[in-house]
């Protein structure tokens, strides 16, 4: 999932526990995130995501930096004071490996943040499982096939991705949508800037939390559309994510099995 959904599922879920929200954001989002932004000082998504190789002989893990040690590290400083691993007979691929979340609390049960850290686990581990089998063949990808399922269509890696791209950029929307129906909340250019950003910069290093934060500035169009409160699928959008036989059900289904694990991690 991109770093905007993960937010916005854990919003939701932080308003239906009748948390405060903006004590939420400024102490949890942060590690909500984490597993993404440190990937600008550790660049091997395979770490901080718990990927095992296709084999499954080797397994990628990370320990998670506590508040202290991240307020202060540099892309110098993390490769000494963050404990990792990234497996090394993983070919490369437009997707990664499976999630290990039984890895991930072996490594980080003892993180004061481990809830919000394992949100993250859960929804990019959900994504992965309904990307896959509902939407795509993925057996061949290292070869650089994938297979369309209900079309039996074949495409390249690039193709991949840009379809995973509007399919993010699409049900972003449609979950801004669900946030403001079920919260009031209305996640415009206004709450990004004045409290994620915040948030961020309180407790990233400033060069990490701006690095972080313009993963989830707005494009006009989508800011023109919160703003508007226009947060139905199109025809053009559905048409547009050809790997997905029913777009609004995938993103229900998707969304709703994120939201409950996201819940229950709160």
């Amino acid at each position: 999932m991109k770093t905007k959904q993960h937010v916005a599922l854990a919003v939701m879920a932080a308003v239906a526990k009748r948390y405060n929200v903006e004590n939420y954001i400024r102490n949890e989002i942060p590690y909500v995130v984490l597993p993404d932004a440190i990937r600008a000082y550790i660049p091997q998504r395979q770490a901080g995501h718990f990927e095992i190789s296709p084999d499954c002989t080797q397994q990628s893990w990370m320990e998670f930096p506590d508040a202290k040690i991240l307020k202060g590290l540099t892309p110098e400083k993390a490769k000494e004071k963050i404990n990792y691993c990234v497996a090394d007979n993983i070919p490369k691929c437009v997707i990664g490996e499976e999630t290990q979340i039984d890895e991930f609390d072996k490594r980080n049960f003892s993180h004061r943040h481990y809830h919000s850290l394992k949100i993250h686990m859960l929804q990019d581990f959900i994504l992965d499982d309904v990307l896959r089998s509902r939407m795509v063949d993925v057996k061949r990808r290292f070869q650089d096939e994938f297979k369309i399922r209900h079309s039996g269509k074949v495409i390249s890696g690039k193709d991949l991705r840009s379809q995973v791209d509007k399919f993010e950029d699409i049900g972003f929307i449609t979950l801004v949508g669900a946030v403001y129906r079920r919260t009031g909340i209305l996640l415009d250019r206004n709450f990004w800037e004045q409290q994620v950003r915040v948030a961020l910069l309180e407790a990233y290093p400033e060069d990490l939390a701006l690095n972080t934060y313009k993963f989830m500035q707005l494009s006009d169009e989508d800011a023109e559309r919160i703003q508007a409160k226009w947060f139905d699928l199109t025809l053009g959008a559905e048409e547009s994510v050809y790997m997905a036989e029913d777009l609004s059900d995938v993103l229900s289904v998707m969304y709703s099995q994120a939201y409950n694990a996201t819940w229950w991690q709160i």
